[in-house]
């Protein structure tokens, strides 16, 4: 649980690129993401860092200033729940669409965790990298816009009484249980 997955992706020239992804219940370390996607072939690598913060996203709590007593500054934490082998699976499927899209990129790294996680911690790193700036900033956008509607990982904010939002994320997949 939670080790780092590597996967060669085929693109249409035959060549690869590689993925490395991790679901986890553990700290990410960003600096591990960056080695994953370090090459001396590529002079860019793009970067983002999803961290906890402290203002709710749920829309009836962050339309207004308070709703039955909970303020969207009151939150401590995210509760994220995951289907692990589907997400590493989803996470391959998004690099095959990497690869078409952004063929320079040499290689992702994403990790996501799972599990509460307080204010200010990291929850996803997803980095990027390319010969040029250009290409790696625009695939790692790409990257972390579907994982977020893609991958089948569930966050729910947790305030500061102890109430917990509605679970949100990735309502388009259909996990059935074996």
């Amino acid at each position: 649980m939670g080790e780092s997955k590597m996967f060669d992706v085929a693109r249409p020239d035959a060549t690869f690129a590689r993925l490395t992804a991790q679901v986890t219940n553990d700290v990410i370390f960003v600096g591990d993401v960056l080695d994953s996607v370090r090459s001396t072939a590529c002079g860019g690598i793009g970067l983002f860092v999803g961290t906890v913060r402290v203002t709710s996203s749920s829309p009836e709590i962050a339309r207004s200033p308070v709703v039955s007593g909970i303020s969207p500054f009151d939150v401590v934490g995210l509760r994220y729940d995951a289907y692990e082998d589907g997400a590493l699976a989803e996470f391959e499927r998004i690099m095959g669409v990497v690869v078409r899209r952004f063929p320079r990129v040499q290689a992702v790294g994403i990790a996501h965790r799972y599990g509460y996680i307080p204010l200010g911690q990291d929850s996803v790193v997803v980095a990027a990298s390319a010969p040029h700036r250009h290409e790696a900033l625009e695939a790692t956008t790409f990257v972390i816009d579907a994982v977020k509607f893609r991958a089948p990982i569930w966050k729910q904010e947790v305030f500061r009484d102890g109430r917990q939002a509605a679970w949100i994320g990735c309502e388009h997949v259909h996990v059935v249980a074996s």
